[in-house]
């Protein structure tokens, strides 16, 4: 797993609930997302930052994990995330704007017991 896509997925297990509403990291961890989840973020964060580059933002003043932590929060308006004060205002504005165009995403259980998005 790239190094990128585990701070991803660090976020994401601590930020989601199972079906029963118990956090995703008391119970599972990066060895449990299906291969299909990783290549899906591995796409969605390839192209998050290709975006970035071409419209010309600094981020190098924020590590990769930072970065991965926001993108998943902002994308799935978790209430925190790029815009709320760890960001220059107009960088936090631009990369918000830029993570919310990827819409809403959640993992789940699937029958094999590994993650996938839904």
């Amino acid at each position: 797993m790239k190094e990128y896509t585990k701070h991803y997925f660090i976020t994401a297990l601590w930020s989601s609930i199972d079906s029963n509403d118990n956090p995703m990291d008391d119970n599972y961890d990066l060895d449990d997302i299906s291969e299909q989840t990783i290549l899906q973020a591995d796409k969605d964060i390839d192209t998050f930052i290709a975006e970035i580059e071409r419209q010309g933002l600094d981020t190098s003043e924020h590590d990769v994990s930072q970065l991965m932590h926001d993108f998943w929060l902002t994308r799935n308006r978790h209430g925190a995330g790029f815009w709320d004060g760890d960001y220059e205002k107009e960088l936090g504005e631009a990369l918000t704007k830029l993570s919310e165009e990827f819409g809403n995403i959640d993992l789940y259980v699937g029958d094999d017991n590994k993650l996938y998005f839904l």
